[in-house]
């Protein structure tokens, strides 16, 4: 297993993963409008193959992980996916790292909970604000839960 920062050569793969994760390569969070065609952020490659990548915007304190995204669930990818986002944020000397999710993706927010993310908040109705910016967003999910609220968790750093 390696992780490498994501390169013009890897643009079309990721492309194609995030589309299949979020509709698109573009990417509400918060009300923000993100390319994850533009987003820098790094692909973990396990036995030669691109297994997952997670991508992000920082400022001077935080790291907003926008795109968390493997190619398998339950392989484990997402931990270390996680982990080695957490330890890049210590590079840059950040305090929190966080992400956010909608409340229809209850696996994600179990696996959040587990592994040590504090459940920040839950933003009532966010996801109408971010239907405004990008269209494509459902209004339910596969199994038909009402996609509605941005569920936020963060990880304090010391």
């Amino acid at each position: 297993m390696s992780f490498r920062e994501i390169t013009e050569a890897d643009r079309d793969w990721v492309r194609n993963i995030v589309t299949r994760h979020f509709a698109s390569q573009r990417v509400v969070s918060r009300g923000k409008l993100y390319d994850a065609q533009a987003l820098p952020g790094f692909i973990l490659e396990r036995n030669g193959s691109a297994a997952g990548l997670y991508q992000y915007h920082a400022t001077d304190r935080e790291l907003q992980l926008v795109v968390v995204a493997a190619v398998q669930a339950g392989h484990g990818i997402g931990r270390q996916l996680l982990e080695h986002a957490l330890s890049f944020a210590r590079s840059r000397l950040c305090q929190r790292v966080w992400l956010v999710t909608t409340n229809d993706n209850t696996q994600a927010i179990g696996f959040y909970r587990h592994i040590g993310w504090h459940q920040y908040a839950v933003h009532l109705d966010a996801v109408t604000t971010a239907r405004s910016i990008k269209p494509e967003i459902p209004l339910t999910d596969g199994a038909g839960v009402a996609i509605r609220d941005e569920v936020e968790f963060e990880f304090l750093l010391d």
